[in-house]
């Protein structure tokens, strides 16, 4: 299982509080996209293609890199917006800045490829919207 989310974000110094964890896995056995379990959220990344993407080329050395988790942000973001979720779209929002800034820190390059293969233009116009407005 491969640590994301609240949680990672986290140890790579954010400030924003979350209560749950969230796991990545690769299991093609299980059907299931999103396995919810006693303060556990996992997303089976073999049951779709942005999470597949992700799995197989933003995990190094079974930690996801800073990239991945900024493209996992930003798909979330999405989908909280679809689903009308404004309250979560907010906070993927602050964590999708807290990650620029950290790549600007490390002096990462930031690889929007698998999100822009994967989602609608509008909303990847929204995504680079939001990281075009990071004060670096």
């Amino acid at each position: 299982m491969i640590l994301i989310g609240g949680k990672k974000l986290q140890q790579l110094g954010s400030d924003r509080h979350t209560d749950d964890i969230d796991f990545m896995i690769y299991d093609k056995n299980n059907k299931e996209l999103f396995i919810q379990k006693k303060d556990m959220d996992i997303i089976n990344t073999a049951n779709n293609n942005f999470y597949s993407e992700i799995w197989f080329n933003e995990i190094i050395e079974n930690e996801i890199t800073i990239n991945g988790l900024l493209l996992t942000c930003c798909y979330a973001f999405i989908q909280h917006c679809q689903n009308f979720n404004f309250k979560k779209a907010d906070a993927k929002e602050y964590d999708i800045r807290f990650l620029v800034r950290l790549m600007n820190e490390k002096k990462e390059n930031i690889n929007l490829t698998i999100l822009k293969n994967n989602v609608h233009s509008g909303e990847f116009e929204e995504i680079q919207k939001i990281i075009n407005s990071v004060k670096i």
